[in-house]
């Protein structure tokens, strides 16, 4: 059987790993909403999302990603390396980026980082539409 202090140190994996968790799963969320919500020309706005665990990533990826699932692999990869409660930094270098949030492209609907920001809440409690 246990002892005390086993017990209580299980418990802590348990919680920290569940907060790990979520963690990751609301960040890997405001992600995906942002690299699909990008418009998509040559691929190089959707592709310079950077996802930085502790400290806001510099430069751009130089990768255009027409479809973002690359972006969305390497965002994941940093995601998921990140601990309990570390900040993660989700941004976007690409020169033009506040123009296209404030709607100079034509493939996407405008505001893909005002939207984002609004679903926040229900990202975190978990009852965002998924549709």
């Amino acid at each position: 059987m246990p002892g005390f202090a086993q017990t209580l140190k299980q418990f802590q994996n348990t919680v920290l790993g569940g907060i790990a968790r979520r963690h990751g799963e609301v960040a890997g969320g405001l992600l995906a909403r942002l690299v699909d919500r990008t418009p998509v020309a040559s691929g190089r706005a959707r592709g310079n999302w950077l996802v930085g665990r502790g400290r806001v990533p510099v430069g751009e990826s130089g990768r255009p990603d027409r479809d973002g699932a690359a972006t969305l692999a390497a965002g994941q990869n940093v995601i998921d390396r990140a601990g309990p409660g570390e900040t993660l930094h989700l941004v976007n270098r690409t020169p033009y980026i506040a123009a296209l949030e404030h709607g100079s492209g034509t493939r996407a609907p405008a505001a893909m980082v005002r939207l984002t920001v609004i679903e926040f809440a229900d990202i975190v409690a978990g009852t965002e539409d998924r549709t």
